[in-house]
């Protein structure tokens, strides 16, 4: 028969398995949270991300984990402690009292919140601090020794997985921002393009523009200005848009903008609203502008934009036109 501290082991490396196998760094705290609870058996978990200067809980989970994340000075406490030391776990009992010891203090609170026992595990490799598992539960009793280290090596190893996985996350943008005006390109418009779904997405509005005599000013001025023409128009536009709409540079001096939940007129009225922010940049834009409806998909709608667009350069140039 497989003994606790085995079986806990096992435990552990399944755990570990399952955070460096996760898609998303935002899958990494509830990932977590669970394996810490699978391992002790306690019943509530916290788990905190630590940067430079602040902390941020980002899973609160079991009966006691949202008041537990609530009672900053607990957080605050327990997070002071893994910054002095981030390689051992602090244990703590509702019953302890130590009036020298800042973090002993706040057992009032645990017993207040029904904790009568907690262990807070730093996310780290070595000095490098990345966050706090904290685990708690409203039964008495001790945690064993073997416990606490398989969580600290726990800790270290979703440490090494959380850097992992946030440095891929990072590659991943990267792939698909641009470079210069940092909006995302083509790649990640294809695939906006591509995840349409006629029943289950919202009517999406698509404004097509780009910069009028872009290429005149390329071979006047030289790329250089070229390029910070592209960047103040970029933020013109990205100032005038609604938070949850999203703006593309998708070639050259071309954009889209997807706007969902807005009739083709609204989309209209924005697009002239963009149309003016881009000319106190000291440039101008013509906006093609087209809608998706039951006959038409969002790859349809950005190909009518697009030819609306064509449309607004021959009327002259500076306007917006909307089929």
């Amino acid at each position: 028969m497989q003994s606790s501290a085995a079986h806990g082991w096992h435990r552990v490396a399944l755990a570990a398995q399952e955070l460096q196998s996760i898609a998303s760094s935002t899958e990494f705290p509830t990932c977590l949270a669970r394996a810490g609870r699978d391992l002790t058996g306690l019943s509530s978990a916290v788990v905190v991300a630590i940067g430079p200067r602040a902390h941020v809980v980002h899973e609160a989970t079991g009966p006691a984990g949202e008041a537990l994340a609530d009672r900053e000075s607990v957080i605050r406490s327990l997070v002071s402690r893994a910054r002095l030391d981030s390689t051992r776990s602090v244990v703590l009992a509702a019953d302890d009292a130590d009036e020298l010891d800042p973090l002993v203090r706040q057992a009032a609170a645990l017993r207040d919140l029904g904790v009568s026992r907690l262990v807070a595990t730093p996310v780290a490799v070595g000095e490098d601090l990345f966050g706090l598992l904290v685990l708690a539960d409203d039964e008495p009793g001790e945690l064993a020794d073997d416990l606490v280290e398989q969580l600290e090596v726990l800790g270290a190893l979703a440490a090494g997985a959380w850097q992992i996985r946030a440095s891929m996350d990072r590659l991943i943008d990267l792939a698909h921002l641009d470079p210069l005006t940092g909006l995302l390109h083509r790649r990640a418009f294809r695939d906006r393009l591509d995840g349409w779904h006629p029943v289950t997405s919202p009517t999406t509005c698509a404004l097509v523009f780009d910069i009028d005599r872009f290429k005149r000013v390329n071979d006047t001025f030289g790329h250089e200005a070229g390029d910070q023409l592209l960047i103040a128009v970029a933020r013109a536009i990205s100032g005038i848009l609604r938070s949850d709409d999203t703006l593309y540079r998708i070639g050259g001096d071309e954009f889209v903008a997807l706007i969902e939940n807005v009739t083709p007129e609204i989309a209209g009225r924005i697009a002239d609203r963009a149309r003016v922010a881009a000319a106190e940049t000291g440039g101008s834009i013509s906006i093609g502008v087209a809608s998706t409806t039951e006959e038409r998909d969002l790859a349809a709608a950005y190909a009518a934009a697009d030819g609306a667009l064509l449309e607004a350069k021959k009327a002259g140039r500076d306007t917006v036109v909307l089929v």
